[in-house]
């Protein structure tokens, strides 16, 4: 279901992998990879919530099914007509997706005691995210506001605090110690997390946004990745 991977990112076009165990027992890959660019127009997804007795009536409109989703949608365009427009997931539970994921540790020296200290989070090599409102579609004589799909292809890291119920759930049947204190952290208020030595608030903001944060590509050979393969992020 998941494997301990640590993760190299560079300009190759292939894997470089090499085995070694760390200091845990678990044996684990250092991989060079780089991500999968999308050419030509901008990528982009309509979802749809279908009613299982219109699916037909879907798919003949040019609609796809997304089995991980589990959702019709287009790619690409918009088909103006009613049925489209009813269809239409003006609400989605999540906003951010992935079909695989990696729970990450890494460690920050605490600015109380100075002290190394673990710290955790989410990171993907790719994922799909609801877009702000752009631009009126037109259906029919009516304009509509709606959000699109897009997809970042950079990788990306991202607190705990993000994923939603679902995933935590899905990730609570998983028996290893990382993933278990992911998830007591995730479940905490504002996912705090609290330095090992002296309980000081690490503070999510530190964490993932600041310019010497533990969580960087450039860092990447300090972070321990937890890839997750069988359990899609969807997260917020």
């Amino acid at each position: 279901m998941f494997k301990f991977v640590s993760k190299l990112f560079g300009n190759s076009d292939n894997y470089d992998i090499s085995r070694n165990t760390n200091d845990e027992g678990i044996q684990s890959n250092t991989i060079q990879k780089q991500s999968d660019h999308y050419e030509g127009e901008e990528w982009h997804r309509y979802y749809l919530n279908v009613p299982y007795k219109e699916k037909e009536k879907a798919k003949e409109e040019g609609a796809k099914w997304h089995p991980l989703r589990k959702q019709w949608y287009t790619e690409g365009y918009f088909v103006d007509n009613d049925d489209f427009a009813r269809w239409l997931d003006y609400e989605p539970s999540y906003t951010k997706f992935s079909p695989d994921f990696n729970i990450v540790k890494s460690h920050r020296s605490c600015w109380n005691c100075y002290k190394s200290t673990p710290v955790y989070g989410v990171m993907c090599d790719e994922y799909e995210y609801y877009g702000d409102p752009g631009d009126p579609i037109l259906v029919g004589s009516k304009e509509i506001y709606f959000s699109q799909w897009y997809k970042d292809d950079e990788p990306d890291f991202f607190p705990l605090s993000h994923l939603s119920n679902e995933t935590l759930n899905q990730l609570s049947l998983i028996n290893h110690p990382v993933i278990e204190k992911c998830i007591s952290i995730a479940k905490r208020k504002n996912s705090q997390q609290y330095c090992i030595h002296c309980s000081a608030k690490q503070g999510n903001f530190y964490l993932f946004e600041e310019f010497d944060s533990p969580f960087r590509i450039n860092n990447a050979a300090n972070i321990d990745f937890y890839k997750i393969d069988d359990i899609p992020l969807k997260a917020f």
